[in-house]
């Protein structure tokens, strides 16, 4: 019967949640701690970035160097390419939890339900950016299993 009032409400647009001051310091924490994480993850997409940029730094003076064993020319701007890609991808979630942090620490100061729906909003948007990429990972490693199970079945 609950959910069913929630539902209607929800439609309305005339929900009203209360939270009290336990609630709300829960909130400010989770808001601290998750901008901390995202300051965290900001350096580390700019590490990220330099380690993909001297990488291929690296790669490029090694396969210039006389008497190389492999041949590696290219391989630098690749390598770049993925790791931009990566900082890329791990800037977006980061993104999110700071837009989540800063709304939900407002939110509890101010006490606005306006900032706790935005902060949610992001807290959503950052789950669901993380959902995806997982079930992308996923689907990747399990199209490498079955690509391994058929070429050790053709051997």
């Amino acid at each position: 019967m609950e959910n069913n009032y929630l539902d209607d409400n929800i439609k309305s647009g005339s929900v009203d949640v209360g939270v009290n001051f336990e609630g709300l310091d829960y909130l400010r924490q989770a808001g601290k701690w998750g901008k901390f994480l995202a300051i965290l993850g900001f350096i580390f997409c700019g590490l990220i970035a330099l380690v993909g940029l001297f990488a291929a730094s690296l790669f490029d003076t090694i396969s210039s160097m006389s008497g190389t064993p492999i041949p590696m020319a290219g391989l630098g701007g690749v390598l770049t390419f993925i790791y931009l890609l990566i900082a890329v991808l791990y800037f977006i979630p980061c993104l999110s939890l700071y837009r989540f942090s800063t709304n939900a620490i407002e939110a509890a100061n101010s006490k606005s339900s306006e900032l706790v729906t935005e902060a949610l909003k992001n807290l959503k948007s950052n789950f669901k950016f993380v959902g995806i990429i997982a079930i992308i990972g996923i689907s990747f490693y399990l199209l490498i299993f079955i690509f391994a199970i058929v070429m050790a079945a053709m051997r």
